[in-house]
């Protein structure tokens, strides 16, 4: 029964695949943006957070927003998301962020150094990479932010 239901799930992303559009909500909540997932930035760049910041993300599907935390501040906004590649083990979207805000508290000068340069990264961002665990945003096929659940 299991691998039915398997063969089921995998018949359905496959048939998703080959249609480009915007993805619906609630498409979008089972590839990995739903509520509930915390993304936590593992990488800017190549490098490593300075410590002592946990840089987090959140999406809402059903809005089309996001929220985010630097370590110190918050940062919002707006994406939008278009499947370009449909597997079974991962999905590459064209992805962009919009409307991208963030709050002002000034904090220590290495959790600053690394929301700026956060900051002046996502609206660069023009593809992604998603599986279960791991979320690559990508500039031009060039990885630059990757998070983990």
């Amino acid at each position: 029964m299991r691998h039915i239901i398997n063969i089921m799930i995998l018949a359905l992303l496959c048939s998703c695949a080959s249609q480009r559009k915007t993805i619906a909500p609630e498409s979008v909540q089972t590839v990995g943006f739903s509520k509930e997932a915390v993304w936590r930035v593992s990488t800017i760049e190549g490098r490593e957070p300075m410590s002592p910041t946990t840089i987090t993300l959140r999406f809402n599907p059903e809005t089309l927003s996001f929220k985010g935390n630097g370590g110190c501040n918050d940062f919002y906004g707006q994406y939008s998301a278009q499947v370009a590649q449909n597997k079974p083990e991962y999905t590459v979207y064209n992805f962009k962020f919009n409307n991208i805000g963030h709050t002002r508290i000034q904090c220590p000068d290495n959790q600053m150094k690394t929301e700026s340069r956060l900051l002046t990264l996502l609206p660069k961002i023009n593809s992604c990479h998603i599986d279960a665990y791991t979320l690559i945003f990508y500039h031009n096929n060039k990885e630059i932010i990757r998070l983990e659940r």
